[in-house]
């Protein structure tokens, strides 16, 4: 996912910024990564693209699969994404 973000999310000279935050938590672990690159929300997109082409869209569809959850929240010109695992 990270990959993505710097290749298809930032296309103008704006500084560049990507968070990462790992929670270790009892019953769940988050990862969450927050980034100033153009809205994308791969949940929503994963929702509408079922291409006949199963590479296509590999790592959304790979993590889509391995986590219990996925979050987007867009806030402050940032997106926000939340892997529940």
């Amino acid at each position: 996912m990270l990959t993505n973000t710097i290749d298809h999310g930032y296309k103008d000279d704006r500084e560049k910024n990507i968070d990462i935050r790992v929670i270790y938590g009892k019953d769940k672990q988050t990862i969450r990564i927050r980034d100033n690159g153009k809205p994308f929300d791969p949940v929503e997109w994963h929702k509408k693209n079922h291409p006949e082409d199963p590479a296509s869209g590999l790592g959304i569809r790979m993590v889509m699969g391995l986590a219990k959850e996925v979050r987007y929240v867009p806030a402050m010109d940032m997106n926000n994404i939340m892997l529940i695992l």
